[in-house]
């Protein structure tokens, strides 16, 4: 039985969701309670099984009974393990599913826990350590007592495939179940946060046309222009050493996507690589000169290739007015870090994205690419630093 109630948590009001489950000892029952923050946020997991225990979350911390359990990170988590801290690494496949964790012991990584699934998220077999990995399919996090994973909107159950609870956005997915997950194609589709799928093959469309796109361009300005291939031919030693240059820091860029970047921006830079080995496989030699375009525009040689422009992408204009999609289908991710702005300026060579102007990471403003109210994520591939100058003159 499922009911809801209104608690206190540090004097701030929180949601509670309640559980009442059987005891595994086969008499009696037990409660199993959620807390929530007015965002959504879980904040606490409280059970009165057995001795009863709390689980506390404060981003990507867990406090077991009031003592660290673990800290996570983009690679997988560091776990306490009596005041000595060992750090675990996880393996993932390409929905982004835990496969093997492991960590380095006497320079030799030693696999602690390895789990496999069917294709809507049951585990078919596990082998597991202690504390135990509980951020599995789709690195959300198992609730043991349910066997539901958390996405934030709703739980999941991986036995039926189904939400717990409607679907949010049930009514823009009429064709199917109010309940579905993942439009009932889990292999195709993923659903990051309970709302909304993401399409992975249209991702990966999208990062090759954009590529083939910017050869295309390329091209076109060749045939308009041929003189910079033609300093580019009577210098190719130059021209060579900047193209690889170019490659070198589109394969940086690529690498960053690849290990910190969601499911769908991983898609779309596999679609760009397919993109650049077409053009390679042609003989794309327009990447010679100042026509050459690499992945989607992120890198361009100018003045003949002697100059090399790290740009953080096209800064289109933001939109003006409330924005196109509603607060509730926004990234709840509003701002980035100042390491997160220190890692755009140093993809951006120290320069303001805009203007150029090498600048100190207190100097630059994190800009939004594509506007978050108009459903722009706060990630690295829609972040741009800018010198506070350049932000301001670019939303007036």
């Amino acid at each position: 039985m499922e009911t809801v109630t209104q608690e206190n948590i540090n004097n701030a009001s929180t949601a509670a969701t309640i559980y009442t489950l059987p005891n595994p000892s086969g008499s009696g029952t037990y409660a199993l309670t959620y807390f929530y923050d007015a965002d959504g946020n879980k904040l606490r997991r409280v059970s009165t099984q057995g001795a009863g225990s709390n689980t506390d979350y404060i981003d990507g911390i867990e406090y077991d009974n009031g003592a660290l359990n673990f800290i996570q990170t983009d690679e997988g988590r560091v776990v306490n393990n009596g005041g000595s801290y060992n750090y675990e690494y996880n393996l993932s496949d390409h929905l982004g599913n835990t496969r093997v964790t492991y960590s380095i012991v006497s320079n030799v990584a030693t696999m602690i826990q390895q789990d496999d699934y069917y294709p809507f998220g049951m585990d078919i077999q596990a082998s597991t350590t202690n504390p135990e990995n509980y951020y599995l399919y789709n690195k959300k996090e198992l609730q043991p007592d349910l066997g539901q994973y958390d996405y934030g909107a709703h739980f999941y159950d991986p036995v039926i495939g189904r939400w717990t609870s409607v679907d949010p956005l049930a009514e823009q997915y009429r064709r199917w179940s109010v309940y579905n997950y993942g439009d009932d194609n889990s292999i195709r589709f993923e659903d990051p946060d309970g709302m909304g799928v993401w399409d992975n093959v249209v991702s990966y469309a999208k990062g090759l046309a954009g590529d083939l796109s910017n050869a295309a361009e390329g091209i076109s300005n060749l045939l308009e222009d041929p003189t910079p291939l033609v300093k580019a031919t009577n210098n190719p030693r130059k021209a060579l050493v900047n193209l690889a240059i170019n490659g070198s820091k589109a394969l940086v860029k690529t690498v960053h996507t690849f290990k910190h970047g969601t499911t769908t921006e991983k898609y779309a830079a596999a679609g760009m690589l397919t993109g650049e080995g077409l053009q390679l496989f042609g003989g794309d030699i327009t990447e010679l000169g100042e026509a050459s375009k690499i992945g989607t525009g992120a890198i361009e040689s100018v003045n003949d290739g002697e100059k090399i422009v790290d740009k953080a992408g096209e800064l289109p204009e933001p939109g003006k007015g409330k924005g196109s999609v509603s607060p509730a289908d926004r990234d709840p991710k509003r701002t980035w870090t100042k390491t997160e702005r220190s890692e755009m300026l140093e993809n951006q060579e120290g320069k303001c994205a805009k203007c150029g102007t090498p600048k100190s990471v207190d100097e630059v403003q994190a800009h939004h690419k594509v506007r978050h109210a108009d459903g722009g994520r706060t990630n690295g591939s829609n972040g741009a630093a800018l010198c506070k100058e350049c932000h301001v003159q670019i939303h007036q």
